[in-house]
């Protein structure tokens, strides 16, 4: 009579040489996913600058110049003026232009808080999408609104900074200058009266819209904050400049990484771009075409990229 022999398992060793070539392989692949999950978010944020690149061409060629950063002190801004051009038509109808960011009418639905995908970047690990503070006049109540992972660009040198002799941006509903920019940055693009023909160092040679430089910890927090000035308020609110346009240039510098706080960065975060991707800050500029730039570029051509009309060479970057 034959005796069944008894089936053999694994051993311990066994299963313990297969649980470590498991990890091993994970090992190798886990960097390969983050790879790739990294470049489908630098291309979307990429396909998210050129949309708005293009919507900002699509309103000059409606009204003659390009959106103004803001309407009006206290009122809606170039984030609004663009919604057509961004197939959110439905979402422009809900706001109106003539009130005040804070006199918004909420019959159906607060529109301050309607989030636009394409104005957030994957890469950024937003904790919210809609400002917790700081979107308040002067001590009013803090009034929500969605906020935005980009700027257009406003100069290179500080907002408040005027040429001798600026007169105020004219207003791009009717030439007016009525309810148009007052006087602030003189050598950015998105202020209200310039248009192709006034960006004579060449649209290919200009910023027109970057990534934000948002650490995590002021993520939703605007200017006027009990938390301070995080810089991320509302991107529809035109009170406070911070929110709604940046700078670039000597004062100025890219940020070196999302939690840079060295040198200029750290009391001028609020101000100045950068970005949660590995090693770049994204733009698009006048041309709509999208670049990156290394966080490291100089600040003197950073501040050249930034001007529309400085006249200068720009060198290799």
């Amino acid at each position: 009579m034959k005796t069944q022999s008894k089936r053999k398992g694994f051993t311990l060793i066994e299963l313990l040489v297969v649980i470590a070539i498991i990890a091993i392989l994970i090992g190798l692949l886990l960097p390969a996913v983050q790879k790739v999950r990294e470049a489908a978010a630098r291309s979307t944020c990429q396909n998210n600058l050129k949309q708005m690149g293009l919507a900002v061409h699509n309103f000059q060629s409606t009204y003659g110049v390009f959106p103004p950063s803001r309407i009006k002190d206290l009122g809606l801004t170039w984030a609004v003026l663009i919604l057509p051009y961004m197939e959110q038509e439905n979402l422009y109808k809900q706001f109106d232009l003539t009130l005040q960011y804070y006199q918004q009418p909420t019959t159906n639905g607060d529109p301050r808080t309607k989030e636009v995908k394409s104005f957030f970047c994957p890469s950024y690990p937003r904790t919210t999408k809609v400002s917790t503070s700081g979107d308040g006049a002067s001590n009013a109540s803090h009034i929500p609104g969605s906020c935005s992972d980009y700027n257009p660009i406003s100069g290179s040198q500080e907002r408040y900074t005027a040429p001798a002799g600026a007169t105020g941006w004219v207003d791009w509903r009717d030439g007016s200058g009525a309810n148009g920019m007052s006087k602030r940055s003189p050598n950015g693009t998105l202020m209200g009266e310039f248009n192709f023909n006034h960006i004579s160092d060449g649209t290919s040679n200009t910023f027109l819209i970057g990534e934000k430089h948002i650490p995590v910890k002021w993520f939703g927090v605007g200017t006027a904050s009990a938390l301070g000035n995080g810089g991320d308020g509302s991107i529809y609110n035109g009170d406070h400049e911070w929110h709604f346009c940046r700078v670039a240039g000597p004062s100025f510098p890219l940020a070196m990484s999302p939690t840079d706080t060295s040198g200029s960065a750290a009391t001028n975060y609020h101000s100045i771009f950068g970005s949660y991707h590995a090693g770049v800050v994204q733009f698009v500029f006048c041309d709509a075409s999208v670049r990156a730039l290394t966080p490291g570029i100089a600040t003197a051509t950073l501040a050249l990229l930034a001007q529309r009309a400085d006249g200068q060479v720009i060198p290799p970057y």
